[in-house]
This record gives structure tokens, sequence and C-alpha cells, in this order.
């Protein structure tokens, strides 16, 4: 599964922004913080060069799902109480009273969204790793026994500059910047206009367009 953030750009700021070989960027927000770049668009005459409508591609990302029964402290990382299973948002997967978790599934799954079925007494806390194994979430307060809904944050930014290679740090000044929240993997869009701003949803006169 996929999301798709769509950044629309009108059409006299956009020969503007090709002819000073300005390129398009989206950066992710990572642990609060934009910090890299993760995808972009050329400008014209390049590979993959963007035009007025622009579709980044999204993929679900993979969570680990583990729990704690112990809160850590001083900065440590929890102690891992179960083993992790991977799971994608829209999946369920169920812990059962002995603290092992079973398959994820799609079905009874909330979009955008990690649901825990929990079985377990004690009060477990729901822990979330990154795809690189890093955690990036602890519960404060332990699962009752049902259902735990967590929600990863899909947040992102887009604006235009000099070229930079996919991974790259991001500049600290970076001028006119987009965001666009895609929390509970919905799909949105954006639109960069002739004015120079940022403004969310398709351009006004596509929507006119579509009403016609």
């Amino acid at each position: 599964m996929s999301e798709t953030l769509t950044v629309y750009i009108e059409d006299q700021i956009l020969e503007e922004l090709q002819s000073n070989e300005q390129s398009l960027f989206l950066a992710k927000m990572v642990d609060g913080k934009f910090t890299v770049v993760w995808q972009s668009f050329l400008p014209s005459g390049s590979e993959g060069a963007y035009g007025p409508i622009n579709a980044f591609s999204i993929a679900t990302a993979t969570f680990g799902v583990y729990y704690t029964q112990q809160l850590p402290g001083g900065g440590l990382a929890p102690v891992v109480s179960g083993n992790p299973v991977d799971m994608s948002a829209g999946e369920v997967v169920t812990l059962d009273r002995a603290g092992e978790f079973g398959v994820p599934t799609g079905s009874g799954g909330v979009q955008g969204s990690l649901i825990i079925n929990n079985k377990r007494a004690n009060f477990p806390h729901a822990c979330v790793n990154d795809s690189s194994g890093n955690t990036i979430f602890v519960a404060e307060e332990g699962m009752n026994k049902g259902e735990t809904k967590m929600t990863p944050k899909e947040v992102y930014q887009v604006w235009f500059g000099q070229f930079q290679e996919t991974g790259t740090m991001i500049y600290s000044s970076l001028g006119s910047v987009g965001n666009i929240d895609l929390t509970g993997g919905i799909n949105g869009a954006i639109t960069y206009t002739n004015e120079q701003a940022w403004q969310e949803g398709a351009p006004a006169t596509l929507e006119a367009d579509i009403l016609a």
C-alpha cells in the first residue's frame, strides 16, 4: 500500500523556477525534525523533471511493535518483554495472555494506524521501533485488555532550492516551505502559487474546472 502527495505548481511561477534551475524537494519528519532530503524532482530538461502536477508516491511504512513491563529511566531504551513483530499501518496484531504476538493481519484494521488486541494482564506498555530498529515510541500508560490504537505521524515538507542529493542534510535556511500532514493514511495535495506561496489543496483554477 502507498499514499500519494501531489504538488501542484501554477504556470507563471513554474517557468520562473525552472529557468532558475530550482529543484523540488520533499522531506519527512523523523523524531520531530526535518533533517534529510527524502525525495526530489529536478528542473526542466533533466530526467525526472517536475511539471505543473507532481505526485510523490509514499510507501506504507513498516514498524517493529513490542511491549515492555517496565518503563526505562534516564534515557535508557526499554527492556523488551516480547519478541518484536513487524507491522504496517492498517494492520492488527493480537498479544496473547502468555505475552506472545500473533501474525499481523489487515482484517479489522484502521487505515494509517497500528492496533494491538491485548489479552495480557499486568498492563504492558506498547513500544514501537522504526524500520531501522530505533525505538520511536514508548507508551507511558500500560495497555488495558482490548484494543490499543497507535497512529504514526506522517508529516512532510516541500520546498524549492538548488540541487541536493537524496539523503543529504538539509540546509538550515530553506526559504518558503510547505507543510503536509498525511497522518492516518490519507492522500494529500498542496499548491505553489504564482504569488510564491504554498496553499493546501489543488489550484483554485483546477478545482473550478472539476466543478464546471
